[in-house]
């Protein structure tokens, strides 16, 4: 049997499990409004969302990632 990492005790795995219960929230309603427009917030909200993404196979890749709308109009630095 492999051992737990010393940062995964049996009371981080029992939290964990209780996500599963949690019904997702939608980004939108906690990302500040005030200073954005809704399709920054929409943007904004999409990608944290795919970057947040539970499964790590299903989740953005950096090189998607800095591809999102969100980022349209970023300049790279050189």
């Amino acid at each position: 049997m492999k051992k737990m990492s010393s940062q995964i005790s049996s009371h981080t795995i029992e939290l964990v499990h209780k996500l599963d219960d949690m019904p997702p929230r939608k980004m939108t309603t906690i990302l500040p409004h005030k200073d954005y427009n809704k399709k920054d917030i929409e943007d904004a909200a999409d990608l944290l969302s795919k970057l947040l993404t539970w499964v790590p196979n299903e989740r953005i890749s950096c090189q998607e990632a800095l591809k999102h709308p969100f980022f349209k109009g970023v300049k790279a630095l050189k």
